[in-house]
């Protein structure tokens, strides 16, 4: 698997649905639901499993100076503001500091990930995962994701059975966990901070 409709291709492989080719248009797809399915989910299939994990793969550590712009009273809150780079799915910590107040806001669609509030003085050091291509995916994790993509568009679909469905979340639960222990020997480690993605341990809410 070494492209996006590879991957995609293998999520069909699952529903017993015949491949596409290269990257189709819609009138491809006009009338094969799975097939469509598969491609409008293939984005959210995949940053579900990258906001999982830590993965060694995926992670960026990088410092960043202080945003100039307007900035709304909930951000004015805070010492620093900075914007974040296109493509960021999580934040993990700000200056690896486990009781630093930072709060995210999303950006627009197409545009930069959004601003982070943080109550340091700039430059900031944010570790985060970023959205690779697939070709800077490993072989383990496409099969994962290949598999939790199936799983995804298996639950809405009314003409796959209970079975087929059951063998298909087990088979990515399987393909997930051995990505999961694979990228440990790396480095990288579940995310299983009980707080919400986009906000510090020291903030109740993210901005909006």
């Amino acid at each position: 698997m070494d492209t996006r409709t590879d991957i995609i291709n293998g999520a069909l492989d699952y529903l017993d649905e015949p491949e596409v080719r290269g990257e189709p248009d819609s009138a491809e797809l006009l009338g094969r639901s799975l097939q469509s399915a598969a491609f409008r989910r293939y984005s959210s299939a995949l940053d579900d499993l990258l906001r999982r994990r830590a993965w060694s793969w995926a992670m960026r550590y990088e410092q960043f100076a202080a945003h100039v712009g307007p900035a709304t009273d909930r951000e004015a809150e805070f010492k620093t503001l900075i914007e974040l780079p296109e493509g960021l799915i999580k934040v993990i910590a700000v200056n690896d500091d486990p009781e630093l107040r930072w709060a995210r806001r999303a950006g627009e669609a197409g545009s930069a990930a959004g601003l982070l509030g943080v109550n340091a003085d700039a430059p900031v050091r944010v570790r985060y995962v970023l959205r690779p291509d697939e070709a800077h995916m490993p072989a383990d994790f496409k099969l994962a994701l290949a598999a939790h993509l199936a799983q995804l568009v298996s639950a809405r679909a009314s003409d796959i059975s209970g079975a087929t469905r059951q063998g298909i979340a087990q088979d990515a639960r399987r393909l997930y966990g051995q990505a999961a222990i694979n990228d440990g020997a790396e480095g990288g480690a579940a995310l299983t901070r009980p707080f919400g993605e986009d906000e510090s341990p020291m903030l109740n809410e993210a901005f909006s």
